[in-house]
């Protein structure tokens, strides 16, 4: 016989999700992030922050499409990346780009990363690179992938990029390299996670 002692027992804590309009329709195409002070982010149809019990809803539409795919922070600006460009949110001022006010190649933006100032952003049709007044496109050729890339990955070698079809290229500079071709493997992409 085995006796068993717990001098205290404790569950971890969590918050539970009480939505006070109707619940939004999440998928795998959406995004989920925590931003500095804690709060939970969650792109949908929109943008959800979670903070304090509060969930506020935040809509782009018609100026930037209805899904949120995609989000990165810089300092105290929300970078959003939807179905229809690029929407930054510094407070209550909104900005939208996309092809028609900007130089970016495609609207379809599948996600975005920040490295030091320049703002990388994984389109339909390739890369853009924004650093803050020049926005520079990579196309899928010169990327060296034959799908657009869905996620983007920064370490201190360089920025690498996945694409649809589970292939991974990397750069460090200007010239960009496979590291990774699933074309002999069955492969089901996902998303690059960066753990702190």
């Amino acid at each position: 016989m085995a006796l068993l002692f717990a001098k205290e027992i404790s569950a971890q804590g969590y918050d539970q999700f009480v939505w006070t309009t109707s619940a939004p329709s999440l998928g795998a195409k959406n995004v989920l992030r925590f931003g500095a002070d804690d709060s939970l982010y969650i792109g949908a149809r929109g943008l959800f922050v979670y903070k304090d019990t509060t969930i506020n809803h935040y809509s782009f539409y018609p100026q930037a499409g209805y899904n949120v795919r995609a989000l990165a922070f810089e300092n105290n600006d929300v970078w959003l990346g939807t179905d229809s460009g690029i929407v930054k949110r510094s407070g209550s001022v909104i900005q939208v780009y996309n092809k028609s006010n900007t130089g970016m190649n495609c609207n379809m933006i599948n996600d975005v990363c920040f490295r030091g100032a320049d703002l990388y952003i994984g389109t339909d049709s390739g890369i853009t690179i924004f650093n803050g007044s020049t926005w520079i496109n990579i196309l899928m050729a010169d990327l060296q992938l034959t799908a657009p890339p869905i996620s983007i990955g920064l370490n201190s070698y360089g920025i690498y990029l996945l694409d649809n079809f589970g292939n991974i290229v990397c750069s460090s500079g200007s010239v960009w390299r496979v590291i990774y071709s699933s074309t002999n493997f069955a492969y089901r992409p996902s998303k690059f996670e960066m753990i702190y």
